[in-house]
């Protein structure tokens, strides 16, 4: 497979955005194509991966064209979010379905939590959303729900730290597979409360010739592995039981009849995605392997059918945008289609803001490809918010590059790198030209050199990098009321 390459230019300078009506009103483009919001589609190899996005031609400028972002708002472009937002305001009898794709800020679940709670507080819950398969790395999180899985699985990832290793099997948005050629190998998912039981669980799978079967099992049995690794299923502890007013079973849950069967052998290789539907709310599921033959499973989520919101979270620790492009578009399209979720948040940057190579024109070339393959799958009038990174700090002065004028110089030694002045600078004008919405979180922090504060009061981890739960609770926070605030407001459209 030819791994996807970024588009490097000339010079080091960004474009500056233009700011005109950035709630609600007229949105101005750069002329760089000929109808505003367009995105040329990405090149992809014959198995749907991305080879190199198509990019209009880069124009350099200097860094004193781009000292200061154009909008001084935390969130920009409210009226990008439109649809999203009525839907915030007026309710339903749906869900609303918030999905966030990005790198270990994203996965790790800090800030995703932190306005998951008080959306959900506000509007109610409807399930922990979507999810990669199983456990796919150690010290995975997932609130709400535990998940657990039997010896036999084996775990392919868009990117992991090293030498660049090819991507061996078709992968779709969670950034994760899980795979297996084991009969009776189990992955199983439990709800931790009473609030985060479901009646929806969607099983998303390759499919292709020789390919295997699942039994998805709905109950309030759950998968813990032994100590000595061998899988077993147990029964849930009394405790657990009588939380949720049910009593224990006299024996364990194991592949009890009444499964639900699902057959991944098809003539010709694709994906599927698969509800299956409780008539009651239900705190456990079990997915088992009915043979031999192998099943891959791309996704899993765990929802409610009802009204509330769904915030899911999907992302690969220390990944880039270039990584995420590497999914399969087969695989994409079918889960995005199939989850179709009211707002995409794309929440890449710190990692690119780190790379001391990072080029403007590399990033926005990434970013674009990142919406237009979205916009492929969900329509052009699908929702995005672009989150921008929070403020970080380092020590690196080949990561601070002091020399494109775009660091800043804090206490203790420490810079923030120019990097994160540079993507957030490209967010902000590729929001304005595609409209889609933008929430500054570095802003939201305080502006550059705030992460030292935030490290000293215990919102964040010794890294400046890394916000922790305190610290993902408090910016969280900052973007829901944002975006509630942006509900009521006229951007939002009419009232219902």
């Amino acid at each position: 497979m030819i791994a996807p390459r970024w588009a490097l230019a000339a010079g080091r300078g960004l474009r500056r955005a233009v700011a005109a009506a950035l709630i609600g009103g007229a949105v101005l483009g750069h002329g760089l194509h000929a109808q505003p919001g367009v995105v040329p589609p990405p090149v992809s190899d014959p198995y749907g991966r991305v080879i190199s996005p198509a990019e209009p031609a880069y124009v350099p400028q200097t860094p004193a064209e781009v000292d200061r972002l154009p909008c001084a708002e935390r969130l920009c472009n409210a009226g990008a979010l439109a649809p999203f937002l009525r839907r915030l305001r007026n309710g339903g009898n749906t869900p609303i379905h918030i999905l966030q794709i990005g790198d270990s800020l994203t996965i790790g679940d800090m800030i995703p939590n932190g306005w998951r709670r008080p959306l959900q507080l506000a509007h109610g819950a409807a399930g922990r959303g979507v999810m990669p398969a199983g456990k796919p790395f150690t010290g995975f999180i997932s609130w709400g729900v535990t998940a657990s899985q039997s010896v036999g699985w084996s775990t392919s990832a868009i990117y992991r730290p090293g030498p660049a290793l090819p991507v061996t099997s078709p992968i779709g948005i969670a950034g994760f597979t899980q795979s297996t050629s084991l009969s009776g190998a189990s992955i199983a998912y439990r709800a931790d409360d009473p609030g985060n039981r479901f009646d929806r669980v969607t099983v998303c799978a390759l499919t292709g010739p020789g390919a295997g079967g699942l039994r998805v099992s709905l109950g309030d049995g759950v998968l813990n592995p032994l100590p000595s690794g061998e899988g077993a299923l147990a029964a849930p502890s009394s405790a657990f039981a009588a939380a949720f007013g049910m009593p224990a079973p006299a024996t364990p849950l194991r592949d009890a009849a009444g499964g639900t069967l699902i057959d991944l052998n098809t003539t010709t290789p694709a994906a599927r995605c698969v509800d299956i539907d409780s008539p009651a709310l239900v705190a456990g599921v079990t997915i088992t392997t009915t043979s031999d033959a192998p099943v891959t499973l791309t996704s899993i989520a765990l929802m409610r059918r009802g009204p509330g919101v769904i915030l899911s979270n999907l992302g690969v620790v220390g990944s880039q945008m270039i990584h995420h492009l590497q999914a399969s578009n087969l695989v994409y399209a079918i889960e995005m289609a199939h989850y179709r979720p009211d707002l995409v948040v794309i929440a890449f940057g710190t990692n690119e803001a780190f790379n001391p190579r990072l080029e403007a024109a590399a990033f926005r070339s990434s970013l674009r490809a990142t919406i237009a393959r979205i916009r492929g799958a969900l329509g052009p009038d699908t929702p995005i918010l672009l989150i921008a990174p929070p403020d970080a700090a380092t020590r690196q002065m080949a990561v601070a590059r002091i020399d494109t004028g775009l660091s800043h110089a804090c206490d203790r030694g420490l810079m923030v790198p120019a990097g994160l002045a540079m993507v957030r600078q490209e967010q902000l004008a590729t929001a304005t030209e595609l409209r889609l919405g933008f929430w500054n979180a570095g802003l939201a922090m305080g502006g550059p050199c705030s992460s030292l504060s935030w490290q000293a009061q215990g919102q964040m981890l010794g890294d400046l990098v890394h916000i922790n739960r305190a610290g993902g609770d408090r910016l969280g926070a900052m973007l829901a009321a944002d975006l509630e605030s942006a509900a009521v407001s006229p951007a939002a459209g009419p009232q219902r």
